[in-house]
């Protein structure tokens, strides 16, 4: 039960924590390129944003699977559900400060990118299945 709350805390904490890079790495490269407190972000901003959150879900994903012992969907399912109600809550702060598409874009892009990110690491390392 523990290794199993673990391997999804690492797979989410793996996201956050690649997600937390990419905006430190635009922040010295581009800091022109952050959205101003009072305006909407850009449509190349949110493509990347979206594009790379759902790298990092399914990043995590792979950690979850790779920490996980025993059902390997079902350490998935848990890590898509903690992504969609920390989405939620994300989305309850940000209504008003961005657009409500792009916050519902942001949840299903991150539960889309866990479930792409688990079926390819169990596709990719069939030899970790067999231990659990």
């Amino acid at each position: 039960m523990l290794r199993s709350a673990l391997a999804v805390a690492a797979g989410y904490i793996t996201m956050l924590i690649l997600i937390m890079l990419i905006f430190l790495v635009i922040g010295i490269i581009f800091p022109e390129a952050f959205p101003t407190p009072d305006s909407f972000p850009s449509i190349p901003w949110v493509v990347f944003i979206l594009l790379f959150g759902g790298l990092a879900a399914s990043i995590g994903a792979g950690v979850t699977i790779a920490v996980c012992r025993g059902s390997r969907i079902k350490h998935i399912h848990s890590l898509a559900t903690v992504v969609f109600f920390i989405g939620l809550v994300t989305l309850a702060a940000s209504i008003g400060k961005q657009p409500m598409w792009y916050l519902v874009t942001q949840i299903l892009v991150g539960i889309a990118g866990v479930y792409v990110g688990g079926h390819l690491a169990n596709k990719r390392f069939p030899e970790i299945a067999a231990r659990g």
